[in-house]
């Protein structure tokens, strides 16, 4: 196959190659994050509409940065939602990687751990609110059986609907990462296991020194992506708690949500939109910024 050249490369077909992306990525990306800034600068609200239209500059993301306790007290629970959860998903997803890394690829138990992710965030939901139900849910019925739980719901308590909103999302991505671990301890070369064997290293030595500094440029990508994902939650949680009781699991994107939709303040909600890509940009570049440096100096983090 023929190599092709920098000037190739950068020609009018490598230009004209790139044109469907940038148009995609301009209409769909950029103008929605533009026109969103331009909103949040407006006292834009379809409830009062006497007073839309006024520019009133950084008024909004004055009051929404140190005027608004939902504001701060949704983001506060984002992160930590998003930080147990990706915690707990990594973790469990790395020993059961390792732990079915002699299982064939086309075994029957991948299968069906793989059946969690391939659920859409609404279906799992809703799915766990029924199995949650204070009534008739099974969960519940179990854990009364065995003397876990009273007559108080799981979702009617503030710590058992945090918990609950944490363990589906963990239910349901886990299965992800395990199966990019798996994948990538495959290819793993077996040579240098064995000779590390003959060294007289044991298998939690091999473990540390030889698979984890393999896995681990995958392990920060796999981390990055579900923790930023978890940053963008919005349907599995709202179908779950509704964001109750009364704000204890309220997301930043349901706050959004209910700003535009439900209070019907444009221009406040295109100001939390704005903040919300700003916020998921600067965490995802800090933890980027950490998990590399533990990348490439493992030292570090020791």
């Amino acid at each position: 196959m023929p190599v092709l050249d920098r000037k190739t490369r950068r020609g009018p077909g490598y230009r004209l190659g790139i044109i469907p992306a940038g148009v995609f990525f301009a209409v769909f990306g950029l103008f929605p994050f533009i026109y969103s800034i331009y909103l949040s600068c407006l006292s834009y609200s379809l409830a009062v509409p006497e007073r839309s239209g006024q520019y009133i500059r950084g008024s909004n993301y004055a009051y929404a940065l140190w005027h608004d306790p939902t504001a701060g007290r949704s983001a506060l629970f984002t992160v930590e939602y998003a930080c147990s959860a990706v915690i707990i998903e990594v973790t469990l997803g790395i020993l059961v990687a390792l732990f079915l890394q002699t299982t064939p690829p086309r075994s029957p138990v991948l299968v069906i751990l793989m059946l969690p992710m391939l659920m859409p965030p609404l279906v799992t939901g809703l799915a766990w609110k029924f199995l949650l139900q204070s009534d008739f849910g099974i969960v519940p019925f179990l854990l009364r059986k065995i003397g876990l739980l009273s007559g108080t719901a799981i979702l009617g308590s503030e710590a058992g609907a945090i918990l609950s909103t944490i363990l589906v999302d963990v239910w349901q991505w886990t299965p992800f990462v395990i199966v990019i671990i798996y994948v990538a301890a495959r290819t793993q070369p077996a040579r240098v296991a064995e000779l590390a064997q003959l060294d007289g290293l044991g298998r939690f030595q091999i473990l540390r020194h030889i698979t984890l500094p393999y896995l681990r440029s995958l392990i920060v990508s796999v981390t990055l992506l579900r923790f930023v994902d978890c940053l963008r939650d919005f349907e599995k949680t709202y179908v779950l708690t509704g964001g109750g009781p009364g704000t204890a699991t309220e997301l930043f994107t349901m706050y959004q949500w209910r700003t535009m939709f439900k209070d019907w303040e444009v221009g406040y909600g295109a100001t939390l939109a704005t903040l919300s890509y700003v916020f998921s940009f600067a965490v995802g570049y800090i933890i980027f910024r950490l998990l590399r440096r533990w990348r490439e100096h493992p030292g570090w983090a020791q």
